[in-house]
């Protein structure tokens, strides 16, 4: 029985191949490696590059809604002919276009030289323009936008420094705030210098009462000014966001730049706390703020340590006397162009977030706590632009990246990520705007220098097509594979069709070197009758080998026969040698309920067994010898169970015997070649019997055949 649980393991491990090998799981693997080894993806979104556009010369582009009519209005602005400033502005849907120049160049080092803002609140803008004429910057603005004569030309702002036909002056753009609280606001900015000692200020003018507004000493190296609520008054405070350049060095001014200083200014552009100082040269203080869901405003700084100190950056949270209240150690960078921080929108509020890596986004909240950790898949190098790109409800977050030369949108948490390259001119003179129109998505532009891109942000079609491209590959590996397998089974089916005619030979060959086999045996036992003056017995015995060997020749045509067929015939020829030996042993036959007498089994298969337990087993008894026959069913094997209280082998060797041994080579040879025709097993255990004393007391021989599929319902197929 063990060997039969094991071959029951074979053929649940043989199910399990059939079961991967087959061609639609075979197809899936294949779809699903070569959709990982596909060379491009399908992002949900595209960013698709609509115009571009290459100038001679540097130029200042910007989109802008001046008029609040829900048309964006396009402002360029650039060197002129004789070396001035000018400055033009389109108005849409009309397309009327009007033109500026003023006095002094255009060219500041870093950020444009214009601002857009609505100082009296009715709905439309002013374009505030920054020049620098010899040794002084110079504002202008225009606000009606039909009349070539500004509202301001040549505005005395602040004088510079020139060194060797040089200097260095940038402007640092602020929103519009109301400082002196008259209803009407003024225009904030900032002006920094490279090597220069000043000004390094931040200014408001006041455009109703042409009064100007200035710190009241310089900063260190001004980069950008931070506006917020820092004592929740409603009002904003201006803090300064620099970095330790070492340009002037301590040089006897007091907030210098060979180190980094976190300041706050009032609304009276005066100190509102003693500004703190983080000591070396090369350090960096970022200054975000967030809120908490109090609407309680922090003051969060990032800083980078001077690269000697060899200190991982601090992300930092101030007080209201600029003290620092709390701070923590950021982890180690571990990619190039990282570690970077910058706000983003998450959940109900804004979030500090510090870029360790592309594929990890440190998400803090006011605490400094840890709040989630996302994976953007690029390197974010500079604060987001936010605007709903496919008009969904949701902003998009838009990246311009210096580093990487491209431009990056995704969905809130960076889900979605799309990309596309652009050329970024290495100078701070690009901005993103929007083109809008009434009717259509938003359009994003980028003016970086001499270059100008314009690219829509639109659904990627194959985002959801991609779905039937991949079930495309698998129906067509699948097809492909059931042609492949057709033609192998048919190749197979052919070979199986000759083999199957040549083993068919192969049995009646073997059948009927077998049936001779037979026919010598009976023949034997008539010539001993004969020999023994008993002629009755032997025409009895002839003529009942004359009716068995009848059976032979009708059903020669045969390799196989009925169980209940080969049993009748068993039985007759039992009969005949019970004749022959004089009653010398009885038969007897068990038949189990569950047993289909219908099953095909190999012809003669019983009888070539029962004739040897007679030959070699009973005939040697003096007596009371018993033949039996047992047929039986353990878990879908029949079993054909053929007894004797002969002798034994062991004795029955040592009287010796005439017979060739031919008819169980014969056999053997019958039942492999029977297995390969059906694809049913077939073999023969042979066991020797003992008394309770040890002494021979016959043989058992045992016939295991596996039941075909069906075998107690279906007509079993005659061979």
């Amino acid at each position: 029985m063990k060997a039969w649980n094991k071959e029951r393991t074979r053929n649940l491990k043989g199910n399990l191949t059939s079961i991967f090998l087959h061609p639609a799981v075979l197809s899936l693997l294949a779809t699903l490696l070569i959709i990982l080894i596909l060379p491009g993806k399908y992002p949900k979104f595209n960013i698709i590059e609509t115009n571009k556009e290459t100038h001679d010369k540097p130029k200042f582009n910007y989109w802008a809604n001046l008029d609040d009519n829900k048309y964006s209005d396009f402002i360029s602005s650039g060197e002129n002919s004789i070396g001035n400033t000018g400055v033009t502005i389109t108005l849409y849907p009309s397309q009327q276009r009007q033109q500026w120049n003023f006095r002094g160049k255009f060219g500041f080092i870093y950020d444009p030289p214009i601002i857009v803002g609505d100082f009296d609140n009715n709905n439309q803008s002013e374009v505030y323009v920054f020049t620098q004429a010899g040794d002084t910057i110079l504002l202008h603005c225009v606000s009606n936008f039909m009349d070539r004569n500004p509202s301001l030309n040549g505005r005395f702002i602040s004088r510079v420094r020139i060194e060797d036909g040089k200097s260095d002056p940038f402007i640092v753009p602020a929103q519009m705030d109301d400082l002196n609280e008259d209803g009407f606001k003024e225009l904030m900015f900032g002006i920094g210098t490279g090597f220069s000692e000043s000004p390094r200020r931040i200014y408001g003018y006041d455009i109703k009462n042409d009064t100007l507004y200035q710190s009241e000493t310089d900063v260190y190296s001004l980069l950008s000014i931070l506006q917020a609520d820092f004592n929740d008054d409603g009002k904003n405070e201006y803090f300064p966001i620099g970095y330790a350049t070492d340009n002037i060095g301590d040089s006897g001014i007091k907030y210098h730049d060979s180190s980094c200083w976190f300041m706050g200014l009032n609304r009276q552009l005066k100190f509102s706390f003693e500004p703190v100082e983080f000591p070396g040269k090369f350090g960096a203080l970022g200054l975000h703020t967030i809120k908490d869901k109090n609407d309680k405003s922090y003051i969060l700084g990032f800083y980078h340590y001077p690269a000697e100190k060899l200190k991982p950056p601090l992300l930092i949270r101030f007080d209201y006397n600029g003290q620092i209240a709390d701070s923590i150690s950021l982890p180690e960078v571990s990619q190039k162009g990282s570690g970077s921080i910058f706000v983003i929108p998450f959940e109900d509020r804004n979030a500090i977030t510090f870029v360790k890596s592309s594929n990890c986004v440190l998400i803090f909240d006011e605490t400094l706590q840890i709040k989630e950790i996302l994976n953007p898949g690029f390197i974010p190098i500079e604060q987001a632009v936010y605007n709903d790109l496919d008009e969904d409800g949701e902003e998009e977050w838009i990246f311009l990246n210096r580093t990487s030369q491209e431009l990056v949108v995704t969905k809130e948490k960076f889900r979605h990520v799309a990309r596309t390259p652009v050329f970024i001119e290495n100078s701070k003179h690009t901005t993103i705007s929007f083109k809008n129109e009434p009717g259509k998505k938003p359009v994003l532009f980028i003016n970086s220098g001499k270059y100008e891109y314009y690219s829509e942000y639109l659904p990627n079609p194959m985002y959801y097509a991609r779905f039937g491209i991949y079930a495309g590959i698998y129906l067509g590996l699948f097809l492909f594979s059931l042609i492949i397998r057709k033609i192998q089974r048919s190749q197979l089916q052919r070979r199986y069709q000759a083999e199957k005619k040549i083993t068919e030979l192969q049995l009646k060959i073997v059948r009927n070197q077998l049936d001779p086999h037979f026919a010598m045996n009976a023949i034997n036992s008539a010539v001993a009758a004969i020999q023994q003056n008993n002629i009755g017995k032997a025409e009895q015995h002839l003529y009942s080998f004359s009716r068995l060997y009848r059976h032979l020749l009708l059903t020669a045509d045969r390799i196989t026969c009925s169980l209940a067929e080969e049993l009748e015939f068993t039985e007759n020829y039992i009969k005949m040698e019970q004749t022959r030996f004089l009653e010398l042993f009885t038969f007897a036959k068990s038949i189990a309920s569950d047993v289909n007498m219908g099953i095909e089994i190999p012809k003669m298969a019983i009888q070539s067994y029962v004739e040897n337990a007679i030959k070699h087993g009973l005939r040697h008894r003096a007596s009371g010898g018993t033949l039996k026959i047992e047929l039986s069913v353990n878990d879908s094997v029949l079993i054909i169970s053929i007894s004797d209280n002969g002798i034994g082998r062991t004795e029955a060797g040592k009287l010796g015997s005439d017979s060739t041994g031919k008819g169980n080579q014969v056999l053997e040879e019958y039942f492999g070649l029977f297995q390969k025709i059906t694809g049913q097993k077939v073999h023969s255990e042979t066991e020797d019997l003992f008394d309770k004393t040890g002494n021979p007391a016959g043989t058992c021989v045992k016939i295991f055949l596996t039941l075909p599929q069906k075998a107690q319902k279906d007509e079993p197929k005659k061979i």
